[in-house]
């Protein structure tokens, strides 16, 4: 088993849309009630940012769907289902910022996603236009090298994105590069 260390590099702003069940006030109107809560969207621990490991892991899970890379002498097959089970992101990337720093965005848009034929509505979203940070992704399936992990984190950033509006689902924030991968080789 291998942890790799990460250093991410944001190379547009990442928006989080955590969902909280707040509840509305007497008489609160909607964008009067999205505006209220909006920092509650943030991930945070002890009043700091930060973005969920699991963000990372579905960015790769994805990246892997999409790219179909085929495993060197396995035929067909491609690296899906190793980085489904064989990747673990258990740690969240700390962003050292508190929610106050984080910028606001009012976007108009779909009031539930999952259904494009409902209306649309004001929505207030917590942005972070910069980050940086160090990832530790542990990899348990000796069939994802530094390598692929590296090609598959590299395009994962650019074309799959994390956050709201990130660019798997049709935006452009969320991206980010890859500064350098540091492996460390771990005993079971």
């Amino acid at each position: 088993m291998k942890i790799y260390e990460a250093m991410l590099h944001s190379t547009s702003p990442y928006g989080q849309g955590r969902y909280h069940n707040a509840p509305k006030l007497e008489r609160e109107l909607h964008d009067a009630y999205e505006e209220r809560t909006c920092l509650q969207k943030l991930h945070t621990a002890v009043d700091q940012v930060y973005i969920p490991p699991m963000a990372f892991k579905k960015c790769l899970e994805e990246t892997a769907r999409y790219m179909k890379i085929q495993i060197p002498g396995r035929g067909k097959e491609t690296y899906t289902k190793n980085f489904v089970q064989g990747v673990i992101c258990n740690e969240p990337l700390m962003l050292g910022m508190t929610p106050d720093k984080c910028r606001i965005e009012k976007v108009f848009t779909l009031s539930q996603p999952s259904k494009p034929q409902g209306g649309r509505v004001w929505k207030h979203f917590p942005v972070i236009d910069l980050w940086e940070g160090v990832l530790p992704i542990w990899v348990v399936d000796d069939m994802i090298t530094r390598e692929v992990l590296l090609r598959h984190l590299e395009i994962g950033g650019q074309i799959t994105g994390i956050g709201v509006w990130r660019p798997h689902r049709g935006g452009l924030w969320g991206k980010f590069k890859v500064l350098e991968l540091a492996e460390h080789e771990v005993e079971v």
